[in-house]
């Protein structure tokens, strides 16, 4: 460009790696609000898991303490409020996989080296989806397990 005219001021230069990053900031920027959107889900799938099954709890309230008065153990009781909580995660474990496959071919231009069929991609999904749930599930079992058993039982409803 100079050696055609030597006056001409050269302007607007930048590196390659800056002129990659201006081209990808779409792609990021879809990226991290997917990813936030994603953690809001989390979030919102622990909380309901939580309140649902402290809701449970606390209505069953009486039902557990007769449980315990009849000599049921801590273990047992969290295993009957567990696998309440077993039973919801497992039908998200199963239409889960199911509806991302189903929904897949909409978000594949979003997608960059992965397909929206990826074992590995579902799978840890699936994964995440569990451990959210455990986490959630905890403090309800344990206020199960640690019911007042005299106050309970006077307790009418």
């Amino acid at each position: 460009m100079t050696t055609l005219d030597p006056a001409v001021p050269i302007s607007d230069i930048h590196t390659l790696a800056e002129e990659v990053e201006s081209s990808i900031s779409g792609e990021r920027l879809t990226a991290t609000l997917a990813s936030m959107f994603a953690i809001v889900a989390a979030l919102l799938a622990a909380v309901g898991i939580y309140g649902l099954l402290t809701q449970l709890v606390t209505e069953r309230r009486q039902e557990i303490g007769i449980r315990m008065a009849l000599g049921a153990c801590p273990r047992d009781i969290g295993k009957l409020v567990g696998r309440q909580a077993f039973a919801m995660v497992a039908v998200g474990v199963l239409l889960g996989p199911g509806a991302a496959l189903l929904g897949g071919s909409w978000i594949r231009s979003l997608l960059y080296g992965v397909a929206p069929t990826d074992p590995v991609s579902l799978a840890s999904a699936t994964v995440f989806l569990i451990l959210v749930a455990i986490v959630a599930t905890a403090v309800p079992v344990i206020r199960g397990t640690r019911i007042e058993l005299a106050a309970t039982l006077r307790q009418e409803n």
